[in-house]
């Protein structure tokens, strides 16, 4: 077409897209291993910590990530959702897209408690934290007619934002938040006594996970039996 032989071209783009390849495909393999390995020990963990009755996993796609469903009926917990998001790492060509776009690790855990003597609803989390926000943000639109008060709080490293309608919900949120920021990367935790939820989003580490199931069993043992009182919040408000 218009005199030009591109039948040469061929060869020679052919060859640069084998070579460049070669390195993707063992980029892949590498990081595949590692990632289901990472995914099965977290699910191990996650199961050995909930100790579930029953469970309903869903797939969200190739080693990205899944939601599963536990019926627990033990101890302060009736049932918990996990959601596991995981950049596809093992896509060498995606990787800069990866880093450009601050993609991250995810693990948000909603627990339904037996009971929650708690009064009102708070919402503590990471300011410019997109994923936490667009969550929030539908998790908002549900409750149009709750009034929330904003203010900050102000921890060693950051400043979290904290929307309430109460003190009391707002203290155990802070404390959560507070607490569980020494063992890992916290991005949210919200309190709703009307649908007795506990929500925590974090960007996981292996190392302290167990360690962080436990907590939240003991917050929601607590949150079930205590009615009013102080609580120790650890951050201060301003």
């Amino acid at each position: 077409m218009f005199g030009i032989d591109t039948s040469n071209l061929w060869t020679p783009l052919f060859w640069l897209v084998m070579i460049a390849s070669i390195p993707a495909v063992i980029w892949f393999f590498r990081v595949r291993k590692l990632m289901i390995k990472r995914q099965v020990t977290l699910l191990s963990m996650l199961e050995r910590g909930f100790r579930p009755k029953d469970t309903r996993y869903t797939v969200h796609g190739y080693l990205v990530g899944f939601t599963a469903k536990y019926w627990v009926y033990h101890g302060p917990v009736t049932r918990a959702w996990i959601y596991y998001s995981s950049p596809p790492h093992h896509v060498f060509f995606y990787l800069p897209f990866i880093y450009l776009l601050g993609k991250k690790e995810r693990l948000d855990i909603t627990l339904e408690l037996k009971r929650m003597r708690v009064k009102g609803k708070a919402h503590v989390y990471r300011p410019g934290d997109r994923h936490v926000e667009r969550t929030l943000e539908i998790d908002l639109a549900k409750e149009k007619r709750e009034r929330y008060m904003e203010t900050r709080i102000v921890l060693p490293r950051q400043t979290a934002k904290a929307l309430y309608t109460n003190g009391e919900a707002l203290d155990w949120a802070r404390r959560i938040y507070t607490e569980l920021s020494r063992l890992t990367d916290v991005r949210r935790v919200s309190v709703d006594p009307g649908r007795r939820g506990l929500h925590v989003s974090t960007i996981p580490r292996l190392s302290t996970l167990e360690e962080v199931l436990s907590r939240l069993e003991e917050y929601a043992r607590e949150m079930m039996g205590k009615e009013s009182g102080d609580i120790d919040a650890g951050g201060s408000v301003s």
